[in-house]
């Protein structure tokens, strides 16, 4: 079972590489060489970021990137390569970072590509408002973890 054999690491150093670029891009909107450099560049100057890769067969597979400044983390991205999708890898990523931070709420932002993922995981979704001449929804997604979070109990 693929969850099994994966490894989560912290994956700071790995943020500028291409690989890990090449599974980020998953989670951006069109995701031209600028828009990820931004955001880099943007994750690389921010002490409240942490950063997550999934490593399978030696390679990066999934990545997470989270706004850890307080007890109400925010996932920023999250992604994992189109061939491993539904493999529990983005959970497991999830799941890594309640049992790292034990945040008492996860939030994220979405739309309607992975609004589903976040949706079987428990998330409370809530649509947000379309701006005016916005074409893509967005949603608000919450997740509010129990602060004596075990292993087994986490994201069930």
């Amino acid at each position: 079972m693929l969850p099994d054999s994966i490894d989560i690491i912290d994956a700071q150093c790995y943020l500028t590489t291409e690989e890990f670029q090449r599974v980020l891009a998953e989670s951006v909107y069109n995701p031209t060489k600028l828009r990820l450099s931004q955001r880099i560049k943007r994750y690389q100057n921010d002490r409240n970021i942490a950063i997550f890769a999934a490593i399978y067969d030696s390679k990066i597979c999934g990545v997470l990137v989270a706004n850890i400044a307080c007890t109400h983390i925010v996932i920023l991205d999250i992604a994992v390569i189109s061939a491993l999708q539904r493999n529990g890898i983005g959970k497991s990523l999830i799941k890594h970072l309640m049992m790292e931070y034990k945040p008492s709420e996860i939030y994220a932002q979405t739309d309607d590509d992975a609004v589903e993922f976040y949706a079987r995981l428990g998330f409370e979704i809530h649509e947000i408002e379309l701006e005016k001449n916005k074409t893509r929804r967005r949603y608000h997604c919450t997740y509010l973890c129990n602060y004596f979070v075990t292993e087994e109990k986490c994201l069930e």
